[in-house]
This record gives structure tokens, C-alpha cells and sequence, in this order.
């Protein structure tokens, strides 16, 4: 399941971001994650701004690896944590002003409509 941030509740967002900027200091770097972030040309600084002031993307639930989150910070560094795995998935850049016209709506829990 996939729900994006422009069709979630304000207290599902609340929650969500409550609980992921109370863990950002908590959450483990795997050898992927990092691997990908350096690869990317991510910085820690950068990833560390996502998690504690950026704005929540998207949430994901799957039976497999519990919940996450997509955070995008203002410099466009998107990281997905795992908030039950308590870790770094991976992390991306995106442009800050990218307002997702490739999105694919089928994918999300109410269409992902962008507001």
C-alpha cells in the first residue's frame, strides 16, 4: 500500500512525521543504503535534513518490510526510512521543484492526486 502525502489525513501526516523526526537520530545506515547515497552524490548533512525538517513524500506499507516513509528535504535529498526496521533504506536526489508529472497515481491508495 502507498499512500502520497497529498492524500493523507493531516493527523496521519502529523503521526508519521512525529514518528520518524523522534527516531532520526536512532536509525541505522545499512552497507546498501550508504553504498547508494555515495553513489548518488547524497551527503550525510543532507539526509540527516530530510529526516528531521523535510517535508513527508510519501507513506508505503507492505507485509514483507513493514512501514515506511519518504522524506525530501529542501535541497531535494529524499530518504526512505524504514520506521519499523528502524534504518536507512536508501536515499535519492530529486529536484526540490519537481512537482511529479510522471507519477503513477495507479499505484497509491486514493490515486496519489497531487493538490
Amino acid at each position: 500500500m502507498r499512500i502520497h502525502a497529498a492524500t493523507m489525513s493531516s493527523r496521519m501526516k502529523r503521526e508519521l512525521l512525529r514518528e520518524t523526526r523522534e527516531g532520526a537520530g536512532a536509525f541505522e545506515f545499512t552497507d546498501y543504503s550508504m553504498r547508494r547515497a555515495m553513489l548518488r552524490g547524497v551527503t550525510l548533512m543532507g539526509m540527516s535534513q530530510a529526516i528531521r525538517e523535510g517535508e513527508l513524500v510519501e507513506y508505503h506499507w507492505n507485509p514483507q518490510w513493514g512501514r515506511r516513509v519518504v522524506m525530501r528535504g529542501d535541497e531535494g535529498t529524499c530518504v526512505v526510512v524504514g520506521l519499523d526496521e528502524r534504518r536507512i533504506v536508501t536515499a535519492y536526489l530529486n529536484a526540490p521543484e519537481d512537482k511529479h508529472a510522471t507519477l503513477r497515481t495507479e499505484e497509491y491508495l486514493f490515486g496519489g492526486a497531487i493538490r
